[in-house]
């Protein structure tokens, strides 16, 4: 049986294909597809989570309890097998392909030896694996990330945008290509331009042959961009988390965005070039991925940068800030009504 292992990247649409592909887990069995649900109902965390290093100081062993390594090598062993048997169910039913997704494969396995016990779990279950990755520019994919970064409770300025490309298995693809054609052999890797191929789901479809297959739910789409001012409102709040009510700060992260952040033509071109010898030296060591493809689109970053508005402080400045959030999820709720 072949395992398509689509790790990420973030920010590529992963969160919407996640939940396309469990809303449609009978369709998919129907044309021989299994996706899994012993790993993880939506996202598949746990294969992620068993491949972490077992010594590595990590917020997802403190979130399920792992606190030695005995622990956290008896959890990878239960994955493997649930995996395993999760496998023989599906060939049972006659399915062909088997599918994982989990984008915390690219942000959070971080080192080859991690990548390797990814493939140490995964690699004797299935007879045929490819692992499938959308990559795309990193000016744009660090934009993106504020908007998750500010939700986490991190303080979005200047300096926090600047550190980002500190992030190295993060953002350099090159890294990322090198740890997982190491561990699953470079013919079992597959890059996907997503300046080209934007849509995740038909991507996936397409790697599955199901481009034309009937039954299939139409997709749930989210985007999870921040208005500029929410993500101020959060800076202002970050060191007293409380200070909004429950409903309140739902509110505020429903709020619809109609400014975004812009980081401005200079800070966005800066950030770009530290990428550039390594997506040229990419492109042209991977068949699929052409000149142009990590090259983001300028136009949109031509705007002057707002991140100014991002420090604000002051009573007064929170006061109008939730008002006008409050009131726009008002004008929400009653055009919905």
């Amino acid at each position: 049986m072949k395992l398509l292992f689509h790790i990420g990247a973030e920010k590529t649409g992963t969160t919407s294909l996640q939940n396309w592909c469990a809303a449609n887990r009978k369709a998919l069995k129907a044309q021989g597809v299994f996706y899994s649900k012993a790993l993880g109902h939506r996202n598949h965390l746990k294969i992620y989570q068993a491949s972490l290093g077992p010594t590595r100081d990590h917020p997802a062993f403190r979130r399920l309890g792992l606190g030695d390594v005995t622990s956290r090598n008896a959890f990878r062993d239960q994955v493997t097998r649930e995996l395993a048997a999760e496998k023989a169910q599906a060939e049972a039913a006659g399915c062909h392909t088997f599918v994982l997704s989990n984008e915390h494969c690219h942000s959070q396995l971080n080192t080859q030896a991690e990548v390797d016990r990814s493939a140490e779990i995964v690699g004797p279950i299935f007879d045929e694996i490819e692992i499938l990755c959308s990559v795309r520019p990193q000016v744009d994919m660090a934009v993106s990330r504020c908007s998750t970064a500010a939700r986490a409770g991190f303080r979005i300025d200047r300096a926090y945008f600047e550190s980002a490309a500190q992030l190295r298995h993060y953002f350099d693809f090159t890294r990322l290509a090198a740890f997982w054609s190491t561990a699953y052999g470079k013919e079992a890797v597959t890059l996907v331009p997503f300046k080209r191929f934007p849509d995740c789901i038909d991507v996936i479809k397409g790697r599955l042959g199901l481009s034309g297959a009937p039954g299939f739910t139409a997709p749930l789409r989210e985007n999870e961009a921040l208005d500029i001012r929410v993500i101020a409102t959060l800076n202002l709040l970050r060191d007293t988390p409380d200070a909004l009510p429950g409903p309140t700060r739902k509110a505020l992260l429903d709020t619809p965005c109609f400014q975004r952040l812009q980081p401005g033509p200079e800070l966005a071109r800066a950030f770009q070039a530290q990428f550039d010898d390594a997506n040229a030296a990419l492109i042209e060591s991977f068949a699929g991925l052409e000149s142009g493809d990590l090259d983001p689109e300028w136009a949109k970053y031509d705007k002057p940068s707002n991140m100014d508005r991002l420090d604000v402080t002051g009573s007064e400045n929170l006061s109008q800030l939730i008002g006008y959030i409050l009131d726009l999820n008002q004008k929400k709720t009653t055009s919905a009504s």
